[in-house]
């Protein structure tokens, strides 16, 4: 659960910067849980699913906004 909680620490750094709050408010809910006594490992897995469900959103949306670019 440590790595996991790091791991979603590191993305939660990157989300910031690029500003994508819903990607900050996954992070923060699974190092919450990966930290935390009171979440089950059935909501950790949720957190990290959900988590993994974004990250993909968020890539597809940048491969769709570089695809807009002007070809040079």
């Amino acid at each position: 659960l440590q790595g996991l909680a790091e791991l979603a620490h590191r993305i939660k750094g990157a989300a910031r910067v690029v500003g994508s709050t819903v990607l900050v408010e996954s992070c923060l809910l699974l190092e919450e849980a990966c930290s935390s006594q009171r979440h089950s490992a059935e909501q950790v897995t949720e957190y990290a699913l959900s988590l993994s469900r974004k990250v993909e959103m968020f890539e597809s949306n940048v491969v769709a906004e570089l695809a807009r670019l002007p070809k040079s």
